[in-house]
């Protein structure tokens, strides 16, 4: 393969729809791909594991979840192990069926284990490991009651070494369907983001604030805002130590994660 051109990479070995975009690849120590859970044609929540070889070209599955689930997030641990939390289960619903469970998968042994419960049940959030090991989790959407949704302002810290999740600082601004990214000084950036306004589906206002949080003191402070209100967006940090939003939605459009077709090309 040339470089600069893309090439196909096999096909999954399961339906798989990245419903939310929140529940993303990540690199395993040996060089993998692993992918766990999602949502079919019909947006019914997933179960399935693959693992791509960039080696051979070829997915192969794996273990599946110990729970469907889709809108999760998915670390990889600092000793090589990957944390799945979260996310929304079974068909796709108003209120969203949000999890407050958690699973790890050890490539070693090729298995997933019970990673216990976060405090609150959370689909649409964030999941950033720290520096020391941590993993802060924080925002998403959850049920408000049987017939409305709500943000979470709330955030919690996963210690991989105890398997115990505690509270920490409340966020300034509830949000979900935003990124997350460690920053140089071992802070955590999230920015924009989507806040539900009313007992709709549809009815929701993105964000262009932006804040950061301090793993010494548990605390969240703001920071600049964007432009433009923006969700579903990626954030990535450069090596200067600055970072880049890239593409997102027009939250104010209802999307929700889902498909749209006014995303924003700007940067």
């Amino acid at each position: 393969m040339s470089r600069g051109q893309w090439a196909p990479a096999g096909e999954l070995p399961w339906e798989r729809n990245l419903f939310g975009a929140v529940s993303s690849a990540v690199r395993l120590a040996d060089g993998r791909v692993l992918i766990a859970g999602g949502a079919d044609g019909r947006l019914t929540a997933q179960d399935g594991t693959a693992l791509f070889d960039p080696r051979s070209g070829v997915w192969a599955g794996a273990a599946p979840l110990r729970e469907t689930r889709q809108t999760h997030t998915t670390t990889v641990l600092a000793d090589g192990r990957v944390l799945v939390a979260g996310g929304c289960g079974g068909p796709v619903s108003y209120p969203a069926r949000a999890l407050d469970c958690a699973e790890v998968y050890d490539p070693v042994e090729r298995s997933w284990s019970d990673a216990g419960r976060m405090g609150q049940a959370r689909c649409g959030h964030s999941a950033t490991r720290l520096p020391d090991g941590r993993v802060l989790v924080a925002g998403g959407t959850a049920a408000r009651s049987r017939d409305s949704e709500r943000s979470l302002a709330s955030a919690e810290l996963f210690d991989p070494a105890s398997g115990r999740w505690t509270p920490t600082g409340t966020m300034l601004d509830a949000r979900s369907l935003h990124p997350a990214v460690a920053l140089p000084d071992g802070g955590v950036l999230v920015a924009g983001g989507w806040a539900t306004t009313r007992h709709d589906w549809r009815g929701g206002a993105g964000l262009a604030y932006c804040e950061r949080y301090d793993p010494a003191s548990g605390r969240w402070s703001a920071t600049g805002s964007f432009v433009a209100a923006r969700a579903g967006h990626r954030l990535t940090a450069l090596a200067d130590g600055t970072v880049l939003a890239t593409g997102g939605g027009d939250p104010d459009a209802g999307s929700q994660g889902l498909l749209d077709p006014y995303s924003r090309a700007t940067t």
